[in-house]
């Protein structure tokens, strides 16, 4: 009996966000809600980080048709909404573009046979290792491209900020007519993009400034070279082309015993426990 991959994955992973792609949604969604705005306004709530950002989003989309919100929330917004997604793992990822990306690249090899599909891709991985290390070995900063592309972004974001400060721990930022709540030793801003994606906020960077601190010392572990080349850091080794291979009498192999994964698992409930209790009070964006 084989089960669904929403089941699986929340029997296998319970304490871990399973996203589905906005991407696909929207195509669902579209089949009857057609236009660039619908898409616009569509694509704004699903890239809003705080509640707030959220409300004013959705009444914008409720305004292009009756009962448009109400079809868009058919879908569980907890999986593809910024403002729902935990911020243990600094990615915010919306869509499913990492494993579309691979199934391109491996596309050729779908079609073959299962030992030689498996053995192209096993040869592409191997040669693609080496080849990521050099590209982090050329990077200028410790920080990669990407990442250092939408922290500069959020500079240059930060320029048109105004900052207050409670003479304490905490900073009120101003970017036009909303006001943000920073706290540095926490890691914290109301915003919620900092922890979420684990790149220095505009409002963030701001308060660094202020307090003359290296702003790019704060983006996330995740995006340094250090940890790029530890990702990196195992190879691939060499197998004997298949006409060389040995002849064994007993082929058959079982699967490993599903086991849940428990890394994290305790703070990751208490961060969905609390986010649960905020979510009471605005269950169908009401």
């Amino acid at each position: 009996m084989q089960k669904g991959l929403v089941s699986a994955a929340e029997e296998v992973f319970p304490a871990y966000d399973h996203r589905m792609c906005a991407r696909h949604i929207l195509s669902n969604w579209s089949k009857k809600w057609r236009g660039i705005e619908r898409r616009k306004k569509f694509w704004s709530c699903v890239r809003a980080t705080f509640e707030a950002e959220l409300k004013t989003k959705v009444a914008e989309l409720n305004t292009l048709g009756h009962n448009i919100v109400e079809d868009i929330i058919s879908y569980n917004k907890e999986r593809w909404c910024k403002v729902y997604f935990q911020e243990f793992f600094k990615c915010d990822s919306v869509d499913n573009n990492m494993s579309e990306s691979f199934n391109a690249w491996i596309l050729g090899a779908r079609h073959k046979t299962i030992v030689s599909m498996l053995e192209e891709i096993r040869v592409k991985v191997m040669i693609k290792i080496p080849k990521m290390r050099a590209f982090a070995e050329n990077w200028v900063d410790a920080i990669s491209p990407m990442a250092m592309k939408i922290f500069n972004i959020n500079v240059e974001k930060s320029m048109k900020c105004k900052i207050h400060w409670n003479g304490d721990s905490g900073f009120e930022i101003k970017e036009g007519k909303t006001n943000f709540i920073v706290h540095l030793k926490r890691g914290y801003c109301s915003c919620r993009s900092w922890q979420l994606k684990g790149i220095t906020c505009a409002h963030a960077i701001t308060t660094m400034h202020n307090r003359r601190i290296d702003a790019s010392e704060s983006i996330a572990t995740w995006y340094r070279k250090e940890t790029y080349l530890r990702v990196y850091s195992n190879f691939i080794q060499h197998v004997p082309n298949m006409i060389i291979w040995l002849v064994t009498s007993n082929p058959k192999i079982e699967p490993p015993a599903v086991q849940k994964c428990l890394v994290g698992q305790r703070e990751i409930e208490e961060r969905r426990n609390e986010k649960l209790k905020t979510l009471v009070s605005y269950p169908k964006w009401e």
